[in-house]
């Protein structure tokens, strides 16, 4: 998002649509294990361009892209940097991870997106806990692109 454009509402809904466009684009069809970063335009929409966009706009196609991380036996990542960069917030949150475990989704992975050492692994034990809260009783991450789990 070019933060020149900040105030202009009808430019960041363009940008969203076409962000979850790309997102279901990703979940379906491209080889990988892991999709992150299913709210993370909402970090600088909402966090550093102060907007006040309401992520449940969005539900309709997070809840499709969430169908195809499913189908495709994907893994979804909960990232945790929000906590260390005063987000303060998973991405995604609780609600859309309650969405996710509701569809059917089990697979998911815990990520801190560290730059510093200091914020390898922040707020893991919180984010496990809400995850346990949901239903979810365990965590994946890969060797070789093999799923491996473990007990939350």
């Amino acid at each position: 998002l070019d933060i020149a454009r900040k105030g202009d509402m009808a430019f960041v809904k363009e940008f969203m649509g076409i962000y979850y466009q790309e997102y279901y684009h990703l979940c379906k069809n491209v080889d990988v294990d892991i999709v992150t970063h299913i709210t993370f335009p909402f970090r600088y929409v909402n966090g550093v361009l102060g907007y006040d966009l309401d992520i449940s706009e969005y539900d309709a196609p997070i809840k499709k892209a969430l169908c195809a991380v499913i189908e495709t036996g994907k893994t979804l990542e909960i990232n945790t940097s929000g906590f260390s960069m005063g987000w303060r917030e998973f991405m995604p949150n609780e609600r859309i991870l309650t969405m996710y475990y509701e569809l059917g989704g089990r697979n998911v992975s815990l990520g801190s997106d560290a730059h510093k050492t200091e914020n390898l692994g922040v707020a893991f034990e919180t984010a496990g806990a809400m995850l346990k809260k949901i239903g979810f009783t365990h965590g994946s991450y890969y060797e070789s692109r093999q799923r491996k789990t473990y007990l939350l």
